[in-house]
């Protein structure tokens, strides 16, 4: 299955549980923009919901498309969930992780941690970097066993730590190199 399917398959399973969405699905974005817009709704939803929807949301026009805001952010809906969430993950983060992607991603209505912790669970290539983040540096038999030297700082350890996704000026790299104990044989 591809990673868009396996998110909305989680997707949906975290909506059946919610007793209430915040993100719309497409039907009902383009019905609360049509009545933001002309005043006109089908006879089916009720005035109190369309009276809701003239309090919480305002509609603007941005390059020939009108657009629905939740107050100064943009309201998501359903369809286009996973492509908002997948470009700002993998072009604007670099794979970063959730507290990166959620202030990416705060200019947007309705993306929320749980949301986004969906997403990072179907991206294989942060399942690889928390895989290999999980297994650590020393492995083998040898783990637990001191390293007999004869001098100091004859044996050391380094680890080179990618932060590419949260880069500090043009650094994006961080090595740790730790000296063993002096222990005589």
């Amino acid at each position: 299955m591809s990673q868009h399917g396996k998110f909305f398959q989680l997707y949906y399973d975290l909506k059946n549980n919610m007793k209430y969405s915040i993100i719309p699905t497409k039907n009902t974005y383009d019905n609360i923009s049509r009545y933001l817009c002309t005043s006109q709704a089908n006879d089916s939803i009720p005035s109190t919901i369309l009276t809701q929807w003239k309090k919480i949301y305002s509609v603007r026009e941005f390059e020939g498309q009108i657009l629905l805001y939740h107050g100064e952010k943009k309201v998501v809906h359903e369809e286009e969930l996973f492509d908002i969430v997948h470009r700002a993950h993998i072009e604007l983060t670099g794979h970063g992780g959730r507290d990166v992607l959620m202030n990416t991603l705060r200019e947007f209505y309705g993306v929320s941690k749980r949301v986004i912790s969906i997403y990072l669970q179907t991206c294989a290539h942060c399942e690889l970097k928390r895989a290999r983040m999980k297994k650590g540096i020393e492995e083998g038999p040898s783990q637990g066993k001191p390293i007999l030297e004869k001098d100091y700082a004859e044996r050391y350890q380094a680890d080179l730590i990618d932060m590419q996704s949260q880069k500090d000026g043009l650094f994006s790299w961080i090595l740790v190199v730790e000296v063993s104990d002096l222990k005589k044989h």
